[in-house]
């Protein structure tokens, strides 16, 4: 169920309201979009014949809950649709969207903290909204011209704090998270066998580049470095990078700085590679009663870097989650999109679909093969040993690990079996 909240209560009240607010809906279904860095929107269906439809409302807030690491998040109502058969499809965006016409006066600032302070000091009226980063840059320089938006500001154009200092952010409730990187790799895998149940791939070369030239801006006179080649070509594809924000005061680039920035920037971002995006179905094992006491081992969300695998053919892309789409009512990813995999796949995905069931029929069983994979983990990390016993005679096994050389003069033991895990 959603909450309704009471929009006469002050928005910095709302995040941690305890109250029933203006009552629950029971939505029909709904899901939540989230793109890293970009959209944070979603639909719910509701019955026109709900006890408290009548509280719905454009600008009206909803209290919906996602996953376990983003909890619950405010999102406000921007449109209702036409009742169809008794259905009704609010569209909702998150709270963070009210900051698009939220106006921040200009200013000049030098590094990402003091750009980060300086949004709110010059950030028109009263809003309670809080902005934090961890973005370790004192020297580059963000100037805010003219008067914009706050969410233009935070990446809406050239010059923008993404563009000045790159990162990625996150957006919870009242406070914008100003990151380096969003997520992290806690060694997920994503593999047939395992949990993936569908693929698509798309891929793009609009933005692969051979070569790199940066320049420089400073008191009002260019500076060029040289072409660095990435990639020899008789006809480069050539980016071209400002490194103005780099310079400060009477410092004066040189060409061979440049250069060396523009070597920098081409071996750091894969310019030649083209972006390839993955988009998969799979099965959110942390949910599972199987997987539940490993939870955190597998457990995927935005900005996260999962590393999808095929056993057979010993091939593996490293990608990052790049949009989410949750389903509110089962509590669970609709879809999960990976990008910038480093791995062209469509041939591994054509013979891995044409052997599947050959594979599966010879495969030591899911469950068991996932308990295998997992006691191999913690070997791994915990330094134990490991003893495999067979269990009847059907191929299966009970794994032991224990912290002796030999399972009989250990005096710890850890059993995995189809049943359960033992200490």
């Amino acid at each position: 169920m959603i909450k309704i909240l009471d929009h006469t209560k002050p928005l910095a009240d709302l995040v941690n309201d305890q109250s029933n607010g203006l009552g629950y809906i029971e939505q029909i279904s709904g899901s939540i979009e989230e793109g890293l860095n970009g959209i944070y929107e979603g639909e719910v269906q509701v019955l026109v014949t709900d006890k408290h439809f009548a509280n719905l409302f454009v600008g009206g807030y909803l209290l919906i809950e996602l996953d376990e690491v983003r909890g619950k998040q405010i999102f406000e109502i921007y449109h209702i649709g036409k009742d169809i058969n008794g259905v009704v499809t609010l569209k909702v965006q998150h709270i963070t969207y009210k900051l698009s016409k939220a106006a921040v006066k200009p200013f000049t600032a030098t590094g990402a903290v003091a750009a980060k302070n300086g949004m709110l000091e010059n950030l028109v009226g009263s809003y309670p909204f809080t902005m934090t980063t961890d973005i370790v840059n004192e020297t580059s320089k963000f100037t805010l011209d003219r008067p914009r938006s706050f969410r233009e500001c935070l990446g809406g154009y050239e010059g923008s704090l993404l563009d000045v200092f790159r990162g990625e952010y996150e957006w919870d409730n009242l406070t914008v998270k100003m990151l380096a990187k969003r997520g992290s790799d806690n060694g997920v895998r994503i593999a047939y066998g395992k949990n993936l149940t569908d693929f698509q791939q798309e891929e793009n070369n609009q933005n692969t580049y051979t070569a790199v030239l940066g320049y420089a801006v400073v008191n009002e006179t260019t500076y060029t470095g040289d072409v660095y080649y990435k990639i020899q070509s008789a006809l480069p594809k050539v980016k071209i990078v400002d490194f103005s924000s780099d310079y400060e005061g009477e410092d004066v680039p040189t060409t061979t700085d440049l250069t060396a920035k523009a070597r920098s920037y081409a071996e750091s971002n894969d310019i030649e590679v083209p972006s390839v995006n993955l988009t998969i179905a799979f099965i959110p094992l942390w949910q599972t009663e199987e997987y539940k006491n490993i939870a955190p081992l597998e457990r995927v969300n935005l900005g996260d870097t999962v590393h999808v695998y095929f056993d057979k053919l010993n091939v593996e892309a490293s990608a990052r989650v790049i949009k989410t789409t949750w389903n509110i009512n089962l509590k669970k990813y609709d879809k999960v999109e990976l990008g910038n995999a480093k791995a062209n796949m469509n041939t591994v995905i054509n013979q891995i679909q044409e052997t599947a069931s050959q594979e599966i029929s010879g495969s030591q069983g899911f469950l068991e093969a996932q308990l295998n994979e997992m006691a191999t983990l913690i070997i791994n990390g915990l330094g134990l040993h490991r003893t495999l016993v067979p269990v009847g005679e059907d191929g299966g096994f009970r794994i032991y690990l224990h912290n002796k050389k030999t399972l009989d003069e250990s005096d710890t033991q850890y059993v995995f079996t189809a049943e359960g895990f033992l200490i």
